[in-house]
């Protein structure tokens, strides 16, 4: 079963400052709602293969999760995968595709995530969720244009 949400956000600068501002990983704690810590599992550029665990507290809690990108085209799109299993949610995958399009003199930002692999009552719990999950991912988008506002 695939739980999946879509969001989009109109951000007043160029597409390749919103690429940036997104995949800059030792930047990330400058904006990032609930950032505890970033630990880059490779090395380099960010690109199809950078790794990291990603430390947050959301809703009211710490959790560490591991990532990883699955494409890379700047300054239009990526992907990142996030295994449950190796991380705290011990389950599932999440999966977060963006798109950067220019529009009206800024960048269209739009978010394609779904989690994927979780059953039974977890299930459940996962789509009585969806909700505030897609509101924490529009805060980040938020508070990073708010970052690049400076």
């Amino acid at each position: 079963m695939s739980i999946e949400f879509t969001l989009t956000r109109q951000i007043d600068h160029p597409p390749e400052r919103v690429f940036h501002a997104l995949t800059d990983l030792d930047s990330a704690g400058k904006w990032m709602p609930g950032f505890v810590g970033i630990d880059k599992l490779t090395g380099g550029e960010f690109g199809v293969g950078t790794e990291w665990r990603e430390t947050r507290k959301l809703f009211g809690r710490a959790a560490t999760e591991q990532f990883e990108v699955t494409r890379c085209d700047p300054p239009t799109h990526f992907s990142v995968r996030v295994d449950g299993t190796k991380g705290d949610s011990k389950r599932g995958e999440y999966l977060f595709y963006y798109r950067l399009e220019p529009k009206d003199g800024g960048t269209e930002v739009t978010l394609d995530g779904a989690i994927q692999g979780l059953s039974g009552l977890i299930a459940l719990v996962g789509k009585i969720m969806v909700g505030p999950y897609k509101k924490a991912c529009a805060k980040d988008l938020i508070a990073m244009a708010e970052y690049l506002d400076g």
